[in-house]
């Protein structure tokens, strides 16, 4: 059996289509958004900006503003107008943007420009926005926190925001969209084991009908196959981990640990998901392909890998979403593991994982288990 092993490990990575979706493709990502992101700051940014206020300027939000401090400097002048002052003004572009307050507290940023200026803005009521929902989740599922100083790391004040770069808190706010590539990388591999099981299928490759008649059992090929993507796949992903904390710079904390476990619950959702897939559209394997990629990218784009804004719009407005988004729930599981220092934090995400993959095993075991041949 070890040297069926090694025949199927070989011949999946020899599929050169393979490992560029799943290898190269994430590593191309991850290198466009490192040259995007690296470039936040290095522009003279950190003068005192105008910013137009619309409503309730005893928000908490607002006082936040007030207080934020880039070396002694003040970032944000906030201007308490009418919203048809603000507009003026901003058409003008004597101000960056408009934060206006609605009723419920909820606020909306104006801008017609993606200046710098305005990239601080969105990433600053970001930053709020998403520390707001973890207090808040905090306060509803673990209240033990708020005893501990992990509310310190969280709250804005003079000194926490002076003493850091703007450009730095920036760039750690991206750190979203590089934990989405490492999900997305775990998904992209999906190919391998979509790959994998169609080549062993005897009613659809050569491959596959030479096998049914070898002495090998079906099960015994089947398994020997699934660890094999599987060893693939989490080595993709372990080798994207490694270009970007040791070429790429980018630091991931001390929890090497965690982040390995995530991966692995990641990829063998993947194995199960690309198995699935393939059994569902047997002898279509361009199908089986646009699903992939389609699928894969849509969870990226809404699990924040475009934007952080994305994700949060969905967490506050659908939040059940996410639990039917695997690539949200890895992204969500790195950033939980970010912010609460805690892999107890992580297990209800990777719970979900672990039923997602349950459901798409199972479905491809009934798939394997109708299969008759009268003939070959």
């Amino acid at each position: 059996m070890l040297t069926f092993f090694k025949y199927r490990f070989k011949s999946l990575i020899s599929e050169k289509s393979l490992m560029f979706w799943s290898l190269l493709f994430p590593i191309i990502l991850v290198s466009f958004f490192y040259l995007v992101f690296s470039n936040i700051g290095k522009e003279n940014i950190f003068d005192t900006f105008n910013v137009a206020i619309v409503g309730n300027k005893e928000n908490q939000l607002i006082k936040t503003m007030d207080e934020v401090k880039y070396d002694d400097i003040k970032t944000f002048e906030l201007q308490y107008l009418t919203k048809e002052d603000s507009l003026n003004l901003l058409n003008q572009k004597k101000i960056a943007g408009i934060v206006e307050i609605k009723n419920n507290d909820e606020y909306e940023l104006i801008i017609n420009d993606n200046g710098s200026k305005q990239l601080i803005l969105e990433e600053f009521l970001s930053n709020y926005q998403q520390k707001e929902l973890l207090i808040n989740d905090v306060l509803k599922n673990n209240p033990e926190l708020l005893t501990t100083n992990w509310l310190e790391t969280l709250t804005f004040s003079k000194d926490n925001v002076s003493n850091k770069s703007l450009s730095e808190k920036s760039n750690n706010e991206m750190i979203i969209s590089f934990y989405t590539v490492i999900a997305l990388s775990c998904f992209m591999s999906s190919f391998i084991s979509a790959n994998g099981i169609s080549t062993i299928q005897a009613n659809i490759s050569k491959q596959g009908a030479r096998l049914s008649v070898s002495p090998y059992h079906k099960r015994k090929i089947i398994i020997i196959d699934f660890i094999a993507s599987l060893l693939i796949i989490i080595s993709s992903v372990i080798t994207l981990l490694i270009y970007m904390n040791f070429i790429l710079k980018i630091e991931f904390g001390n929890h090497l640990g965690p982040i390995l476990i995530i991966c692995f619950v990641g990829s063998l959702v993947s194995t199960a998901f690309g198995y699935f897939l393939s059994l569902l559209f047997k002898k279509k394997e361009g199908l089986t392909i646009a699903m992939i990629i389609a699928m894969t990218m849509s969870w990226s784009f809404l699990a924040g890998m475009m934007g952080p804004s994305i994700k949060y719009i969905i967490e506050s407005n659908l939040p059940f979403m996410k639990y039917l988004n695997p690539v949200a729930l890895i992204t969500d599981s790195f950033y939980t593991l970010y912010y609460y220092d805690s892999f107890a934090m992580c297990l209800p995400y990777l719970g979900a994982l672990i039923v997602m993959f349950i459901v798409f095993i199972t479905g491809a075991i009934m798939f394997l288990r109708g299969d008759q041949y009268d003939s070959i």
